[in-house]
């Protein structure tokens, strides 16, 4: 037996605090652990939601996510509600353009407002077909106003959040659509018309302020429908829509001050990978499936014919040559014309007028000009999303 005294432990202290049942050390550890970590994050964000989830990226995948291509039956309905339900119903459909005839329409905005039409962004809700409608109803309003020589006050933008509502709940209350996002071509042509809705002007309306666009009340208002108050102030604001199915037909209506929202499933990059550039005309090709829905707002002829076309996914998702034309809006492209005819003809893309319809327009060039361009943004630096 050793003669050398038995000394403590040095560990001795931490025994005595510690429980002895390690698998309760461990649980408490746990506790403590998310106790503080819970702490620091209402430390961060306050007491309120935190933000929306961020948007998936926007090559969509095979199931539809903004844009919900519609059944025969609700074309049908949407069809048999139109004062003019084909474009060859119209009276401007009996105007023969040449092919060569540019028509920069989006010039008109800016004529009437004395602003680019700015790079609208949906965020992470499938709105699309809602910010392509509404875009098409503001410069068709624009060139409208333009062309009238109409008091400028005519023009106000519109609340997307109210398309939306109104496409997916109001239009069709015994058929809405009820979860998830997204919305078709046909029931926003059917909301905008005259006795279903329309739009809803930017503004202070029953006690809210509605100038800015809010995602949560874009999905809030997408699941309930626009609210009871504001419905009766849309149908103030209605307009006419027709059905367009072939390139040829969408370039006589730009020509004549009619934009145009297309749906279709027609993708033009992978924003999740390679940064998307438009080449040195401006153009994009088709890459990829994207269910989602534009805004054509101008045409170009020459050796290659094609549309602007007008996203809704700010100015940041692409870059790059804007083309022959320097005051393109911002986040917009070309498009040849082969590419939008197949767009149109998957059948989910109208045309869209004031509430007196499709007139037959004779534009001339002088209309198209911008007397004192501006240098509204620089169309040749790609900024990285």
């Amino acid at each position: 037996m050793s003669d050398t005294p038995i000394t403590a432990s040095r560990w001795a202290w931490l025994k005595r605090w510690l429980p002895v049942n390690w698998r309760a050390f461990v649980l408490w550890a746990m506790t403590i652990l998310c106790v503080y970590v819970g702490n620091c994050i209402r430390a961060e964000q306050g007491e309120s939601p935190g933000p929306l989830p961020a948007p998936p990226v926007p090559i969509f995948p095979d199931s539809p996510f903004g844009w919900q291509p519609p059944s025969d039956i609700e074309r049908k309905e949407t069809l048999a509600l139109l004062a003019t339900p084909r474009w060859s119903d119209t009276e401007a459909s009996g105007m023969v353009g040449d092919p060569d005839d540019e028509a920069p329409l989006w010039r008109f905005y800016g004529k009437v407002t004395g602003q680019p039409f700015p790079a609208h962004d949906q965020g992470p809700v499938g709105a699309c077909v809602a910010f392509g409608a509404s875009a098409a109803s503001e410069f068709s309003l624009a060139a409208r106003i333009h062309l009238r020589r109409a008091p400028l006050q005519e023009f106000a933008p519109n609340v997307r959040e109210a398309v939306y509502a109104g496409s997916r709940i109001n239009c069709d209350p015994r058929n809405p659509i009820r979860g998830g996002d997204g919305s078709t071509g046909s029931r926003a042509s059917r909301w905008l018309q005259k006795g279903t809705g329309g739009l809803l002007p930017k503004g202070s309306h029953g006690g809210q302020e509605l100038s800015a666009y809010d995602p949560r009340r874009c999905r809030e208002w997408g699941e309930r429908g626009v609210p009871a108050d504001l419905v009766t102030v849309c149908k103030d604001q209605p307009c006419q829509t027709t059905l367009v199915t072939s390139a040829a037909d969408a370039r006589m209506a730009i020509q004549q001050g009619y934009a145009l929202f297309v749906c279709s499933d027609v993708g033009f990059g992978n924003v999740g990978g390679d940064a998307i550039l438009r080449d040195a005309e401006g153009f994009l090709k088709p890459r990829g499936t994207w269910y989602h829905c534009m805004c054509i707002a101008g045409y170009q002829g020459g050796k290659r014919p094609g549309f602007l076309v007008v996203n809704s996914w700010g100015s940041r998702w692409l870059g790059g040559p804007s083309g022959r034309f320097t005051d393109i809006a911002e986040g917009s492209f070309w498009a040849d014309f082969t590419v939008v005819d197949h767009m149109v003809r998957q059948g989910d893309s109208y045309a869209v007028a004031g509430v007196d319809g499709f007139r037959k327009r004779k534009i001339e060039p002088k209309d198209w000009i911008v007397s004192q361009p501006q240098a509204w943004r620089n169309n040749h630096a790609f900024l990285a999303p």
